[in-house]
């Protein structure tokens, strides 16, 4: 397959859309790569440090402050929108794996002699579909990249 370009500069995309300049005047390919403050993980620590250092003078606690810098680190890194497919996975394994489980019982107190147990048996085929499903979500995230 051979693709004629004339001209001097012409922009394709890829599929994620990140262009790819051509140079036909060099015949040199060249990506348009990303600086270090476009990449996902500098936007996550700058918004955790804005929002936990917010936090911490609001409510006068440097631990405060500290713990929520790590807790919205953490939440903006995993709503990461490249990795949709790993997030949605992750959601519908856990989802699965706790319809797996055969019984949930419940043991709640009502006096010193008086108990109330409450058991509900799941069907176990709708567990097994989720994880099946996770599965396959992460293979989708695989071959995203």
């Amino acid at each position: 397959m051979s693709v004629n370009i004339s001209g001097n500069n012409h922009k394709i995309t890829t599929g994620d859309k990140s262009p790819i300049i051509i140079n036909t005047n060099n015949n040199k390919v060249s990506e348009n790569i990303e600086k270090f403050y476009q990449k996902w993980w500098f936007i996550s620590f700058i918004v955790g440090c804005m929002g936990g250092s917010i936090i911490g003078y609001n409510l006068n606690s440097f631990v405060i402050g500290l713990s929520s810098i790590v807790i919205i680190i953490l939440l903006v890194l995993f709503l990461n929108p490249k990795r949709r497919f790993m997030r949605v996975g992750l959601i519908v394994l856990s989802m699965g794996t706790l319809n797996v489980l055969p019984k949930v019982t419940a043991l709640l107190t009502i006096s010193k002699d008086n108990f109330i147990i409450f058991e509900q048996n799941t069907s176990s085929i709708l567990g097994v579909f989720l994880i099946l499903l996770s599965g396959y979500l992460f293979y989708l995230d695989s071959k995203q990249k």
